[in-house]
């Protein structure tokens, strides 16, 4: 698999149980034969069901060609000093400066993470990783078609990075010195020398990168400390750019050497030769000297970005200590203030039940006969009301039941009302909306009552569907209109049909559930004699005419 080092910029995302997405940038690289002047991933971790989900989506710009569609792309991230790993497929095509489609990588838990020795992670240990998600960047971008291997070179930043945090922890200090106890200042001291001195041993060990570093403090100092994450962002593109110059800087220096070692060598080729080995091995020696250099200085700017996360986690913790302290206090003296409130609530209730009850005994004395008195009075008030409100209601109970029996069946005329009845031609759709208004049904009474009827053909079977809608008069129970049979009578040239439907009875003001059926054309219409056979049925169906509602029924 070809390595190609490059220049990249990758930005840190920071997970909370809250929001678990981000995106991570790379510049300028070739994959597969297309140039790609920034690829950009989009993802968001997510749980259904308990189950891991990470979503992606991809934008990149370069080459108008396609990317190898066997591309993947390795995420990193470091847990307690072990590297983790997080490999994704999202789904890319053709350049463009928006997001792509949308796709989801679903994994079970012990299939989610593996180590750099391809070792998957259990699915405790994956459960923990998820609910304190660590830094993650591009690692790789992968395949059979393309490989890309991304340098770190950003960790040389480190230095950097201390001054801010030592400048942080100094601006905080000085904030939270008046509130803070002696034991509290000297540890905080402490901690300040511990950072100064991690930071000279950066500064110590990294004199090769010195002017790097000083031009991206001299940028920092300029626009000042806003946030430790975007500090360090832009401190990792300047600090990717000025390497990739000295990278350039030394490889153009060997180059030059080498094409003058060859020049002199064809000049001097009888005389020279010892000399120009020579000067060929120092060459080798120096480039060797400069490997080892770099990847000593990689070494140590690694241990320094551990040792920058240990003394923020470190920092951290003692703030949450500290808030964890500050609380328990809080909470001790809001307890203290609640016990004494209650004290004095307490002493107030108990003295008021005293006067209370001097007060109620002053009281019940003079009202012991008038409450005798009152009593009877009452007793007497209630039995004559009793007995009246079971006179009035067995009557209302024999009114009803009169009434409901004479009205279990309500007949209408074809223009009792404009909306009782609709005309319609050979052909046109057999729907639409019958009502009628004002009438008693056992002993109901219904301003209105609409059936939406639809009736048919599909397939050459018989079809037809109910819904019922109905509004009681003002004053009228809202639940007790009993089911109904509804009697529909479509008159046509062909004959006249009988259809019988029980439309389900909804709450008032609402349309009920649908009620469908396909019955048979030989029970599908009704006479008077019987039911009309499949013939008159269709012929009646097919007819123009009009329909209308004959009579409402209910047991």
């Amino acid at each position: 698999m070809k390595k190609l080092f490059i220049l990249f910029l990758f930005i840190f995302v920071n997970f909370s149980h809250a929001q678990l997405t981000g995106e991570l940038v790379l510049d300028n690289v070739q994959v597969g034969g297309v140039q790609v002047e920034q690829f950009t991933l989009k993802y968001k971790f997510r749980k259904v069901i308990g189950r891991p989900i990470v979503a992606t989506s991809i934008k990149w710009t370069g080459e108008q060609k396609r990317l190898p569609d066997d591309l993947k792309v390795i995420l990193h991230g470091e847990v307690q000093g072990k590297t983790i790993v997080l490999e994704l497929t999202p789904d890319h095509s053709y350049p463009s400066k928006e997001y792509g489609k949308n796709r989801n990588h679903k994994f079970s838990w012990d299939k989610l993470f593996r180590t750099d020795d391809n070792a998957f992670l259990t699915k405790d240990e994956a459960k923990a990783i998820w609910d304190n998600m660590p830094i993650l960047f591009i690692h790789s971008l992968e395949g059979e078609q393309a490989a890309v291997q991304i340098e770190n070179v950003d960790m040389k930043t480190a230095v950097q990075v201390l001054d801010d945090e030592i400048a942080y922890a100094q601006k905080e200090f000085e904030a939270q010195r008046e509130s803070m106890t002696e034991e509290q200042i000297a540890k905080k001291k402490a901690d300040l020398i511990e950072l100064e001195r991690k930071r000279d041993r950066a500064k110590s060990q990294q004199h090769s990168l010195r002017s790097m570093q000083a031009d991206i403090a001299s940028d920092q100092r300029s626009r000042g400390y806003r946030h430790h994450d975007r500090s360090l962002d832009s401190m990792r593109q300047a600090k990717s750019r000025k390497a990739s110059s000295y990278n350039e800087e030394v490889s153009e220096f060997q180059e030059e050497q080498y094409e003058r070692v060859d020049r002199y060598n064809r000049r001097q080729s009888d005389s020279g030769d010892t000399f120009m080995s020579s000067l060929y091995q120092g060459l080798q020696t120096l480039n060797k000297d400069l490997e080892e250099q770099n990847r000593q200085i990689q070494e140590q700017n690694n241990q320094i970005i551990r040792d920058m996360h240990i003394a923020q986690e470190r920092k951290r913790q003692e703030q949450r200590d500290a808030n964890r302290l500050a609380q328990q206090r809080h909470y001790q003296q809001q307890q203290q203030l609640q016990r004494a409130n209650q004290q004095r609530e307490l002493d107030a209730k108990r003295e008021r039940e005293r006067i209370a009850a001097l007060r109620a005994e002053q009281e019940r004395q003079r009202k012991r006969e008038a409450e005798a008195a009152e009593r009877r009075r009452r007793e007497e008030a209630e039995r004559q009301r009793k007995l009246a409100e079971k006179r009035r209601k067995e009557e209302a109970e024999r009114q009803r039941k009169q009434l409901i029996a004479k009205t279990r069946t309500v007949n209408f005329s074809p223009h009792q009302s404009s909306q009782t009845w609709r005309k319609f031609t050979p052909g046109e759709k057999r729907t639409g909306t019958l009502t009628v208004r004002n009438f008693t049904l056992a002993g109901v009474r219904v301003s209105s009552l609409s059936v939406r009827y639809s009736y048919g053909a599909i397939f050459g079977e018989a079809t037809h569907a109910y819904v019922l809608k109905w509004t009681p008069q003002s004053g009228e129970a809202a639940d007790n209109l009993p089911p109904v049979d509804i009697e529909l009578v479509i008159d046509t040239s062909a004959g006249r049909g009988i259809i019988e439907c029980s439309p389900l009875v909804p709450k008032p003001n609402q349309w009920g559930f649908d009620v469908s059926g396909s019955p048979s054309w030989g029970s599908f219409m009704k006479s008077y004699g019987g039911y009309h056979n499949a013939s008159t049925a269709k012929a009646i169906y097919k007819a123009g005419g009009k329909i209308y509602i004959k009579s409402i029924t209910t047991d």
